[in-house]
């Protein structure tokens, strides 16, 4: 999001210079269109000698196999967020380079503590615990994600290191009619129809719980339909991604503090309200650490929320393009380094 003076905003600017105001980043805005950006070089950048190229044209985000094409046949040199589901192919072409990697950004069930099916925890720790997440990894990223059993990677200062064998589809029936939940209990997903790595996920959940007698119905929504479902009780699961995120409190405030604008599925503790805004004060990764594994655990027992698996990021490009480094967890850094080499000047035969 740019950052313009306040008077700017109140008075204008120089528009001798261009009818767009002026940036202090690599590039600024030259001109725009329906589905395309042009950016320029911008003289001015505090990084002298950068950013190395004259300019940047940014076409409209399009379905992911156009994108994946345009990229193979000389389309266009650079594609931002690759679909994990083509990396494989990708890396298998000579022609193409990868940029990225791990992330910390979390794939999750938040759940809607508002059903009544899902109101004891124990039914959410029953849910939780016969999620095969290797297996969902492998399936629905084709190996590009780790499997998540807590909210923060446990290499992390602030990770816990939790062991989570999947439970036996047998003794989770069994543990479901104790709970007075025989199986064919039915559960009720919601997820935004823009993401497909979301929809391939929840088709692998939708058959792993099946096994162990939960009826998972999916609904793919558009973005308005999803605000408009989430605000109601209609709705069981919702399958999300956490933002990228610098601090462990820029995770964990959002998500699940009473008042957290990300805690969509009615969460409420007050211990954990008191631990977020201690580890936010803390000084120090030792003492803010213990204070975020106290959370992480409140989180296990109460499963507010059920950790999936962190996806790995990358950026592809064409060979012309080179000196494009990768700026976890997502930076456009990367531009302002980026080289491209000349094209062959073209020759009549």
């Amino acid at each position: 999001t740019p950052v313009y003076p306040a008077t700017w905003i109140a008075q204008g600017w120089d528009h001798e210079a261009g009818p767009f105001p002026p940036s202090s980043g690599g590039f600024q805005l030259e001109s725009r269109s329906d589905n395309r950006l042009r950016f320029s070089r911008n003289d001015g950048f505090y990084q002298v000698g950068r950013p190395r190229l004259a300019g940047v044209v940014c076409t409209a985000p399009v379905e992911s196999i156009p994108r994946t094409t345009d990229l193979v046949t000389n389309g266009v040199d650079l594609m931002i967020d690759v679909p994990l589901l083509d990396v494989a192919q990708l890396r298998e072409d000579p022609g193409i380079l990868l940029a990225g990697g791990p992330t910390n950004r979390l794939c999750m069930l938040v759940v809607n503590l508002r059903s009544q099916v899902l109101s004891d925890s124990r039914m959410r720790r029953l849910l939780s615990g016969v999620i095969d997440r290797e297996e969902l990894v492998r399936s629905a990223t084709a190996g590009e994600a780790l499997p998540a059993a807590a909210l923060i990677p446990g290499e992390h200062w602030a990770g816990l290191n939790v062991d989570r064998e999947v439970a036996d589809a047998n003794d989770v029936r069994d543990q479901l009619a104790a709970l007075g939940n025989p199986p064919g209990v039915d559960l009720r997903l919601i997820a935004n129809e823009a993401d497909a790595s979301l929809a391939n996920a929840s088709v692998v959940l939708q058959e792993q719980l099946a096994w162990a007698g939960i009826a998972l119905s999916l609904d793919f929504l558009d973005d308005a339909a999803m605000e408009t479902g989430l605000a109601g009780d209609a709705w069981d699961l919702t399958i999300r991604y956490s933002p990228y995120w610098d601090d462990p409190h820029e995770l964990v405030r959002p998500l699940l503090t009473s008042d957290g604008p990300a805690n969509v599925g009615g969460f409420r503790n007050q211990r954990l309200d008191y631990l977020v805004g201690l580890a936010n004060r803390a000084r120090g990764n030792e003492n803010r650490g213990r204070l975020y594994r106290a959370i992480e655990e409140i989180v296990v027992n109460e499963v507010p929320v059920i950790p999936l698996f962190f996806p790995n990021y990358y950026d592809a490009m064409g060979a012309r393009m080179q000196n494009y480094p990768y700026f976890p967890p997502i930076s456009v850094s990367a531009m302002n380094q980026a080289t491209m080499i000349r094209s062959e000047p073209f020759e009549r035969p």
